[in-house]
């Protein structure tokens, strides 16, 4: 559909500019064998004025942002030298929470300019109605948007091979400005009407048909999927210890926790909140509070600044949610400062002992104990660090570097 239209309007814009071609040939006959040939032949051509005619094309652009759906809406149009518009095209963009504005409408200038180079408009005059635009295409000022300088920069490359010139906002036609930004709401129009036209989507999860209420649309990469397969999702991902991204293969757009609130239970908000503060603290950083009523989880940062503003023994330090004192050496509650080397010694025989009898794994990276209580020999620890449970051997870009068995059928079935 789109390419009969794109094909159509080259052939009406082809036709055009060989009717001008043709008529600037007419003009530069002379007055007195033009009367002799044919004296009615100018009304039948309706032949351009010489003062009117500057044998180019000049191309318009407008866009505009709807924030909330994350869409933008470009308008693009070109225009001969009668003014007559011989190409216009509306077109809807997905964008990201980072692009603004200018980006929407500098979008909007490279489909103009690939519009008017696929046509083979040999001399194009770009018209910006927008200062901002006008000012970077033209290197009086540089954009503060990192995304934005790329475009810019490409747009004066193209400027210099294709050699358009540049017309600011009072060189503009507003007549024409105002169609080309019609042309853009037109583009946002037409998705909320399409989106009103469907009350239901699928999940591409479960396959079940859902009300579209119930649907979560993940916030940067707009995948959509139903609040229960995104609760069941976001749960498996928790209880390994790991912060969920969006479930589509190979995406990796971070979930928002805000966003993630109105299909998350109470008790996985929580989770899904202490994963988010124990990712910012490097695993080397991390402390937990030994008292098993507590395990608050602190930085070892944290509690050195604690220390140092206060006049506590040295390794001794204090849980900043229950206020209990603990070794920060043996990670044990506090002791006498001689026993602390015993301390640890016998702590660490009973933990490898324990360790032992129960089958448990210790992390090589961040020394936690790891137990399998299901599933395959394929461990990823909290701190990412991912190896085989069965023999300990590290996995490197999820490649096993052991010949151990993926699963026992046991750790699958009877789990």
């Amino acid at each position: 559909m789109f390419e009969a239209e794109w094909k159509r309007m080259q052939k009406k814009l082809n036709r055009l500019m060989h009717d001008q071609v043709f008529t600037n040939r007419i003009v530069e006959v002379p007055e007195n064998e033009f009367r002799r040939t044919d004296d009615k032949l100018k009304k039948r051509l309706g032949l351009y004025d010489r003062s009117s005619n500057d044998e180019g094309f000049k191309v318009y652009f407008k866009g505009t942002v709807n924030a909330n759906d994350l869409l933008a809406g470009v308008g693009v149009a070109i225009y001969d030298a009668r003014h007559r518009c011989v190409f216009e095209l509306g077109k809807l963009f997905l964008i990201s929470g980072e692009e603004d504005r200018d980006l929407v409408k500098l979008r909007a200038l490279i489909e103009c300019v690939y519009a008017a180079v696929t046509f083979g408009l040999n001399r194009i005059d770009i018209c910006c109605a927008s200062n901002s635009a006008y000012h970077y295409i033209t290197g009086k000022d540089r954009p503060r948007n990192k995304m934005t300088v790329p475009l810019v920069d490409s747009l004066i490359l193209i400027q210099k091979k294709v050699g358009y010139r540049v017309h600011g906002p009072l060189n503009t036609r507003r007549e024409n400005v105002k169609f080309v930004y019609k042309l853009a709401k037109s583009a946002l129009a037409s998705h909320t009407s399409k989106s009103a036209e469907k009350d239901d989507e699928q999940c591409t999860i479960c396959l079940q048909t859902i009300c579209k209420r119930d649907m979560f649309s993940v916030n940067k990469c707009l995948h959509r999927y139903c609040h229960a397969c995104m609760n069941k999702h976001v749960e498996s991902k928790l209880l390994i210890a790991q912060l969920p991204n969006c479930p589509h293969d190979k995406c990796r757009s971070k979930l928002d926790i805000k966003s993630c609130k109105q299909f998350l239970n109470k008790n996985l908000y929580d989770i899904m909140s202490f994963r988010l503060i124990e990712a910012a603290i490097p695993p080397a950083e991390r402390v937990y509070c030994p008292f098993s009523k507590c395990s608050a989880l602190m930085s070892k940062t944290e509690l050195q600044y604690a220390a140092s503003t206060s006049s506590q023994e040295p390794g001794k330090r204090k849980c900043s949610q229950c206020d209990g004192v603990f070794c920060m050496n043996c990670k044990v509650p506090w002791h006498d400062k001689s026993e602390c080397s015993a301390s640890q010694f016998v702590d660490e025989e009973m933990l490898k002992s324990l360790a032992t009898s129960n089958k448990w794994r210790q992390c090589v990276k961040c020394k936690h104990m790891i137990e399998l209580a299901a599933g395959c020999h394929h461990i990823t620890c909290r701190c990412g660090y991912e190896f085989c449970y069965k023999c300990g051997a590290g996995w490197i870009k999820k490649i096993a570097g052991c010949t151990c068995p993926l699963w026992e059928i046991d750790n699958i079935l009877y789990a």
